[in-house]
């Protein structure tokens, strides 16, 4: 189990935390175990694939940074029980479909780039 507060996630496998000098092996499908994480960030590290469902199991995550890669699918509704974020960026990508995040539920969020997908739809629509 992770039990670093901050930790900056590769999709790779390997996480590092230039604020604490630690560098972390996870696998992409155990980070809903990580109750901790408050940062994921994949931004430029090319995933493919849909955004993980799980990353809705995350309490105290308040930053989710996911731009400039591959990722397909649509962003999941499971995000907005992540009531903690202030940041969801998932900006040129090839995400599809619509934005299916409930945004009244997310109060503490600032910013939500989603810029250069596939989507349709109104935001906030499931």
């Amino acid at each position: 189990m992770v039990t670093r507060r901050r930790l900056a996630m590769l999709m790779g496998g390997a996480g590092t935390s230039g604020e604490e000098g630690v560098t972390t092996e996870i696998h992409i499908r155990e980070i809903g175990n990580c109750k901790e994480l408050v940062l994921i960030d994949m931004s430029l590290d090319e995933p493919t694939g849909p955004i993980p469902r799980s990353f809705g199991s995350l309490p105290n995550l308040q930053q989710l940074q996911l731009s400039t890669n591959k990722l397909t699918g649509v962003i999941p509704h499971e995000l907005s029980n992540c009531t903690s974020l202030t940041d969801i960026e998932v900006d040129n990508n090839q995400l599809t479909g619509v934005i299916g995040i409930d945004f009244p539920r997310l109060r503490n969020l600032t910013l939500f780039y989603a810029w250069q997908n596939r989507r349709s739809g109104e935001p906030g629509t499931v």
